[in-house]
């Protein structure tokens, strides 16, 4: 059974859309294509775990993990 606060685990959506690199060929030079392709990739990573989230911050896109705030809502089950 996958543990859920692993790095490795990945929410539905995840296993949709299986990629977690960033379009290496764009920069922040490229503006509002650069900033888009990051969004949508921002997009897709929020609903992932925490560890999952630094895991593909800093070893795949490259960047400072700055942390996550977790607004869960309590009324789920």
């Amino acid at each position: 059974m996958p543990q859920r606060t692993s790095e490795n685990y990945q929410s539905f959506i995840g296993h949709l859309d299986t990629r977690v690199s960033l379009d290496m060929t764009l920069n922040r030079e490229d503006g509002e294509k650069y900033y888009a392709a990051l969004s949508i990739m921002a997009s897709k990573i929020a609903y992932e775990n925490a560890a999952r989230i630094k895991h593909v911050v800093e070893n795949h896109w490259n960047m400072k993990y700055l942390g996550l705030v977790d607004y869960w809502n309590g009324m789920i089950i």
